[in-house]
């Protein structure tokens, strides 16, 4: 979605006014069903509520870091397909 959305706005460019841009109305039917789907992600984005209690529960307070250091490597050629 995010690739259609920068090929459109570049799509877009050239010696056209800024305020014809703003103003011009989708006629093409893909821009318009992703124009709907975009208000619609960003209004169920909108309505989604945290609740931070889980932070503070026994669960949450439970958990431990497995965290596993990975020891430095040796860094390699610069080409590794290059000739010997």
């Amino acid at each position: 979605m995010i690739v259609i959305l920068f090929w459109l706005f570049m799509r877009g460019g050239g010696d056209s006014d800024v305020d014809s841009a703003l103003t011009e109305v989708a006629s093409d039917p893909v821009e318009l069903i992703i124009g709907r789907e975009m208000l619609s992600a960003l209004d169920q984005m909108k309505s989604v509520k945290l609740d931070n209690k889980f932070f503070d529960s026994k669960a949450y307070s439970s958990l431990r870091d497995f965290t596993v250091e990975i020891p430095k490597q040796p860094i390699g050629r610069r080409d590794p397909f290059a000739e010997i």
